[in-house]
């Protein structure tokens, strides 16, 4: 009876650790976000924080930042087109910024998926005739990590 005993708690031992499956949890970097610093015109070698940042979607109007005041930020870009269009409007001047790309998906692994990257990448600026926005520098054409900076703005 006991070989019995302990013969039934191997196989509802070794079932219980069969059935079970490992956690999937996706460790590795996925879609990178746009990295962006704000620099000093004047300056270009200075950082420089941008005060009451507002940024919005086009065409969608979603509010995505409201009255930020920061160095550097990150922007998600649309993984379903080949632009994203972002309103940058401080202390009620609006700038335009369309972001354009080349999307090109890159298999992680079984757990993550796919990620985008974005390469070709190049930026426009549209406003009034008031820019608080005075000049864009791309740095990096190919946004596939989000831990360096890919577009300087100076202001």
């Amino acid at each position: 009876m006991r070989k019995f005993f302990i013969i039934l708690l191997s196989i509802l031992w070794l079932s219980i650790n069969i059935s079970c499956e490992k956690d999937d949890v996706c460790l590795e970097p996925t879609t990178p976000k746009l990295m962006i610093k704000f620099y000093d015109e004047a300056n270009p070698s200075t950082e420089k924080e941008v005060q009451n940042l507002n940024i919005v979607t086009l065409p969608q109007y979603d509010t995505i930042f409201k009255n930020l005041s920061t160095n550097e930020l990150a922007l998600q870009l649309n993984v379903n087109q080949d632009f994203s269009k972002f309103l940058f409007i401080k202390d009620q001047n609006t700038d335009t910024l369309t972001f354009t790309y080349e999307r090109h998906p890159v298999f992680v692994s079984k757990t993550c998926g796919y990620k985008t990257v974005f390469e070709q990448f190049s930026t426009q600026l549209s406003s009034d005739n008031d820019l608080w926005i005075k000049n864009i520098e791309v740095i990096t054409p190919t946004v596939n990590t989000d831990t360096l900076t890919h577009v300087k703005i100076f202001h």
